[in-house]
């Protein structure tokens, strides 16, 4: 599955997604293109496909237009990424 990654990326954090997916299924920002999945930290890009799922990075999609994400699409967030952190726990 081809992921489009909608924000800039560092050159370190390119080539760990290229390792763990392949250089070919990655799209990332600038360049765009349909895809299955896609990355984003809001939805303030253009899109003209239905990709099949959404990975918000933050925790919550409280600032997420959901009237933009196609019917259909699943969405995730990192919710609960930070509960061991807000425990204490390190």
């Amino acid at each position: 599955m081809e992921t489009l990654v909608t924000f800039p990326v560092s050159e370190r954090h390119k080539k760990i997604g290229n390792s763990i997916t392949g250089v070919e299924n990655i799209i990332w920002f600038p360049e765009t293109g349909p895809a299955e999945i896609l990355l984003v930290k809001n939805i303030s890009f253009a899109f003209d496909h239905k990709p099949k799922f959404i990975q918000v990075i933050y925790a919550g999609t409280d600032h997420i237009d959901m009237n933009r994400i196609p019917e259909g699409t699943k969405i995730a967030s990192n919710a609960g990424a930070y509960r061991f952190l807000c425990r204490g726990y390190r």
